[in-house]
């Protein structure tokens, strides 16, 4: 029997599995020159499947029928065919067509007048909740919004967030779509795979088409043979008795979707084997709407073969080109690298017996300086700081100047909290309080929401900036070691030679992050989970660097007991510290997020999934 998975909603909501079908079309040169003959009854099962699948495609409640994607803020949204209104509607349905949407506390009302076009389950009503499941952090409601028998608003949640979907029953797509392209049916790629259901679900972060994060549970995998190599993918459920895969192969993004493309299966017995058709596979609805969340194909279902197979690419580029994925901004700080590192004082606090000013540009009077403004005081940015200025006094003697400075809005706080922690500092080093606040020297322009900046500057220009959001001893720490040494020359220290005489913070850096109270479970390799669970903790990490960690982290799960306890532990004190997005990618976060559930004790409520 297979465990039920936690969310099956979430594919439903990535790609709303509405899935479009169509009818065949002829053979093109870019068919098999001599396919496999197919028997009579496939290829008409085919294709009937495929004239259903481009029906649905250009139905009122089709894909094509899409036209707009609205995020719900609290407050008050208005519907209508005004420029200014929020939810904005085709102008020649008339002032009529007006009304209210209002979210407070993650409940949402429809108010319309007794003038209103805008109809609730056929009726009109002046005021109503429109109901939505607030358990789940994807859903869709089942109340039917419509106007004029030609525009359906359906709410939805999508990763905890609210949107109205507006679909018009003559949108311009509609009008425009003359049918799907297809490879002729060929039996060769309607193949014998064997399903194998995991024992618990797994966790498969996933990136959507706009470069969001989220993660969904793997039920198993499916195993089968092309020209005699075997191949497998990871399979979802779309439904409780549906398969759903989602793949990229050889042909994506030449003949077909770049991409990658969608197929379902029924859902078989643990072990079962069942024919497996290619030739009903499909493109992803963001193919046809730039108002869908279509999720992409993890590593693992990027298949090394051509499968000329289903549904091919279009010409067309507004159908053919996917959206553009959104990359993360870069975080800046301060003066960037090539930039002058003005002139400003600070309030020099520590091991002096009188406070006195200081301007560390004047006192480096052109020669290198190590400046490092301490935003938040945490265990992480207060190690970041002292090993950083351990060696930096290392290295005063070829010429290396020091200063730390503390931003707050409070400069009594702020002195109060440099001597609670004067002594996990670097004594000799110039250390106080910022002059000007939190937001530090005006001309500096440093950004309140990291933890530490930290320049290195010589001959009155930057020429390092690093903006911490996390700072990392292991990432981090070597990296802007190394650029001091571009500035005072020597040897690049490593890691082991920065924190040598600092056991403390050496099991820090080499340990994954927990609770520091505890120490290492010396039944597990800590060495080797270090490894794995790094990529999940570094704001570094590409997507497929966090999704093969988080697949190897789960097979080691399912081995040992003790690891599970150990990643459901580690998972439930970065969830639980109310700091998660200072850890990893939010790829990686959404991974940590699932395990803190399944392999720890944070509930969805302890982190405020429910809106």
């Amino acid at each position: 029997m297979i465990p039920a998975i936690a969310s099956t909603s979430l594919l439903l909501i990535l790609a709303s599995p509405m899935h479009a079908i169509g009818m065949p079309s002829q053979a093109t040169c870019e068919s098999p020159q001599n396919p496999p003959p197919s028997d009579a009854a496939h290829v008409q099962s085919v294709e009937d499947w495929r004239f259903e699948n481009e029906k649905k495609l250009a139905s009122p409640n089709g894909w094509l029928a899409l036209t707009a994607h609205v995020w719900l803020e609290p407050g008050e949204q208005s519907i209508g065919t005004r420029s200014s209104d929020a939810i904005r509607l085709p102008t020649d349905l008339g002032e009529t067509a007006r009304g209210v949407v209002r979210v407070e506390n993650g409940q949402v009302t429809l108010h319309t007048d007794a003038n209103s076009t805008i109809r609730v389950n056929g009726e009109q009503q002046t005021k109503i909740s429109w109901r939505i499941d607030s358990t789940k952090a994807e859903s869709d409601s089942e109340d039917i919004v419509t106007i004029d028998d030609r525009i359906r608003l359906q709410l939805v949640r999508r990763s905890n967030r609210l949107a109205i979907r507006v679909r018009d029953a003559r949108s311009d797509a509609i009008a425009r779509f003359s049918g799907k392209k297809w490879f002729p049916v060929n039996s060769k790629y309607r193949v014998d795979a064997t399903y194998h259901a995991y024992e618990t679900p797994k966790a498969m972060p996933i990136v959507n088409i706009r470069g969001d994060a989220m993660v969904a549970e793997v039920v198993g995998y499916v195993e089968f043979t092309i020209d005699d190599k075997s191949y497998r993918l990871d399979a979802m459920l779309d439904s409780p008795t549906e398969l759903f895969l989602i793949f990229k192969d050889l042909t994506s993004g030449k003949t077909t979707y770049g991409p990658g493309r969608f197929f379902n299966a029924s859902l078989p017995a643990d072990g079962e084997t069942f024919p497996l058709d290619f030739n009903k596979c499909y493109n992803p609805p963001c193919a046809f709407s730039p108002h869908t969340l279509c999720p992409m194909p993890p590593k693992q279902n990027q298949l090394p073969v051509e499968i000329p197979a289903g549904e091919k690419r279009y010409d067309n580029k507004a159908t053919d080109v996917a959206q553009a994925t959104v990359t993360k901004p870069k975080v800046y700080s301060g003066p960037q690298v090539g930039e002058s590192a003005p002139n400003f004082r600070f309030l020099k606090t520590l091991g002096t017996e009188q406070p006195e000013e200081l301007d560390p540009i004047a006192i480096a009077d052109g020669k290198p300086t190590l400046l490092v403004f301490v935003h938040d005081v945490n265990r992480q940015s207060i190690s970041m700081t002292r090993a950083l200025t351990k060696y930096a006094a290392s290295r005063s003697n070829d010429g290396l100047s020091t200063a730390v400075i503390l931003l707050g809005d409070d400069a009594s706080a702020a002195d109060a909290t440099l001597k609670r922690i004067q002594h996990a500092l670097t004594s000799g080093i110039p250390t106080g309080i910022s002059l000007d606040g939190r937001e530090g020297p005006g001309s500096y322009g440093l950004n309140r929401n990291i933890q530490l900046t930290v320049l290195v500057v010589d001959a009155g220009t930057v020429t390092a900036n690093f903006a911490l959001i996390q700072p990392s001893l292991q990432v981090d720490l070597p990296i802007i070691a190394a650029a001091i040494v571009e500035r005072v020359g020597g040897d690049k220290p490593e890691l082991k030679q920065l924190l040598a005489d600092e056991p403390q913070m050496q099991r820090a850096a080499t340990s994954p992050p927990g609770n520091p109270n505890e120490g290492p479970n010396q039944e597990i390799d800590m060495e080797r989970l270090r490894s794995l669970v790094r990529p999940l903790i570094q704001l570094s990490a590409t997507d497929e660097q966090v999704d093969e960690a988080a697949i190897a982290i789960e097979k080691e799960i399912d081995t040992d007991p003790k690891i599970r306890k150990e990643i459901g532990r580690i998972a439930t004190t970065i969830v639980g510290s109310g700091n998660l997005s200072n850890y990893g990618t939010p790829r990686a976060q959404a991974v940590l997020k699932l395990w803190a559930e399944k392999y720890g004790t944070i509930t969805k409520e302890i982190r405020n999934e429910k809106p």
